[in-house]
């Protein structure tokens, strides 16, 4: 039914196939009559295109006729609807709840869906991230009371658990989008082993160091006292062990494709460890990182002597770290997206703008604002709002759709 002449919005619906040069010919009849573009919204879900727009009509709606006309034309079906006049004040930024998982169920998202209705949240847009290794969705709530409650998150963050789907929740504003620096922790984060058990493996005291060092991971031993001891446990070793160690390290799985998407969209990257410096800059220059600080081992005569020399990179120095690498860069900290996995990366995690904790132990979960338990690193590139298009590009696969 087309609407009669009417000092009010109008909504359309373009439904159909896909294919190039839809947008342009419907376009080019709204434009016949100057009809103002107050919203659009387009998307194309397996080669079947949908497009939602809000107009305001200049004349009478002769223009709509001719829509018709043309949608028939190019095997198309086109709605149209009335819009009411809706005041919506608008005093906070809305939430965006993004969804990391291999597999997202209608059974989960009803239960979010229901949890926000009852909190009084309505559920402005859903869409899709993409599927590079995880699947991933967004919801983008309003916000009409200015913080999210406590209990709706602990709904969200639970229901996600219970579903094996990690769940953020942060607010959907410029900020969002505007970081670009990321620190990294490097043993158990960015690689997959802990340097000091590999070492230690070398001087054949890899149990005892593994124990002291899940405790001081945990938080259950002072990491200045845990450290000490296990580099004791080093002494003697020679110098040529740290070559043999760096050629079984193994980077976490989507580690490469993180930073090489990071750094194709101007993002500063830094590892920061309590680990040790030649491994820091082993990969930091393997993988075009811009900073990297680490604890340095003590060498006398082509052996490990069992200390540590200068500051010892602890929680405090890694917080200390973040901030001085911030002013470096002339941002704030609340800029700065840390990630990290133990306990000697809670300050760290703290001062950052956005602190994610990446299959962590519970004294750190408790801390970060997100709590990422999947196994690869690059799916966290969502949270950070890429897509998967971002994500092919700075790959070098060939993307695109052509004109509409």
């Amino acid at each position: 039914m087309i609407p009669q002449p009417y000092d009010q919005s109008v909504l359309i619906t373009i439904t159909g196939r896909d294919r190039p040069g839809i947008t342009a010919a419907v376009m080019s009849v709204l434009a016949q009559d100057d009809t103002e573009i107050v919203d659009i919204d387009q998307e194309v879900f397996d080669s079947y295109l949908i497009i939602n727009l809000k107009v305001r009509l200049q004349g009478d709606n002769a223009v709509l006729k001719e829509l018709l006309w043309r949608g028939k034309e190019l095997g198309i079906e086109i709605d149209f609807r009335m819009l009411d006049p809706v005041q919506r004040e608008v005093l906070h930024d809305p939430y965006a709840i993004t969804l990391i998982g291999e597999q997202i169920t209608a059974s989960l998202i009803a239960e979010l869906a229901g949890a926000l209705t009852f909190h009084g949240h309505n559920i402005e847009k859903i869409f899709k991230r993409g599927e590079w290794r995880q699947r991933c969705f967004e919801f983008v709530i309003d916000n009409p009371g200015g913080d999210l409650s406590p209990k709706l998150k602990a709904k969200l963050l639970t229901g996600g658990m219970r579903w094996g789907v990690d769940i953020a929740i942060q607010h959907e504003n410029r900020r969002r989008y505007s970081r670009r620096f990321v620190i990294m922790d490097m043993d158990s984060t960015l690689i997959q082993q802990e340097v000091i058990v590999e070492l230690a493996k070398e001087a054949g005291k890899g149990d005892e160091v593994h124990r002291i060092t899940e405790e001081a991971m945990a938080g259950k031993l002072d990491f200045d006292e845990s450290l000490r001891l296990r580099v004791q446990a080093l002494a003697g070793l020679d110098v040529a062990v740290l070559e043999r160690v760096k050629e079984r390290l193994t980077l976490t799985p989507g580690a490469e494709t993180l930073a090489h998407v990071l750094r194709t969209h101007a993002y500063k990257l830094a590892v920061v460890s309590g680990g040790f410096t030649p491994f820091v800059e082993y990969w930091r220059e393997r993988l075009g990182l811009h900073y990297a600080f680490a604890n340095e081992l003590e060498i006398v005569d082509g052996r490990l002597s069992g200390r540590v020399l200068g500051r010892i990179v602890n929680r405090e120095a890694k917080a200390a770290i973040l901030r001085e690498l911030a002013f470096k860069e002339q941002i704030n900290p609340d800029d700065v997206i840390a990630i990290g996995d133990g306990a000697n990366d809670i300050d760290m995690i703290v001062a950052a703008g956005l602190g994610i904790a990446f299959n962590a132990k519970g004294a750190l979960r408790e801390k970060a604002d997100y709590s990422y338990n999947q196994r690869s690193l690059d799916s966290l590139l969502y949270l950070l709002g890429f897509k998967d298009k971002d994500i092919r590009i700075a790959e070098g696969e060939v993307v695109g759709d052509g004109p509409r």
